[in-house]
């Protein structure tokens, strides 16, 4: 299911199970709330994401995400899909239409260009 018809609430939606103004992608004055590469915020850290879910209890999933993330990026890449129980991730985590789009690597190799 999605929840909006733009990017962030959707994926937000999708990957909480919630409806996105309770997983707190939700802007001022009930506005949807998307993610750019200045954006400071992301996805809440709280939020339990369905990767995060299926590693609970001992099941013991592996999950990959590839493309667009567009969730958050923030200071030290701290909204990136590592801190929502991603194993794998590589992709945009923006929107390929920002100017000069940051391009993510696994293995934790950060963003290139840097997103600071």
């Amino acid at each position: 299911h999605y929840a909006q018809s733009i990017c962030s609430p959707s994926r937000a939606a999708l990957l909480t199970g919630r409806f996105q103004t309770r997983s707190g992608v939700w802007g001022p004055k009930g506005s949807p709330l998307v993610f750019y590469q200045a954006s400071i915020g992301g996805l809440p850290l709280d939020e339990v994401t369905i990767p995060e879910f299926l590693k609970m209890n001992g099941l013991n999933y592996s999950t990959a995400i590839v493309g667009k993330w567009h969730l958050g990026i923030s200071e030290n890449y701290k909204y990136l899909p590592s801190a929502h129980g991603f194993d794998f991730f590589t992709g945009l985590p923006t929107v390929s239409d920002d100017p000069d789009p940051p391009y993510c690597f696994p293995d934790k190799r950060g963003c290139w260009p840097s997103t600071s």
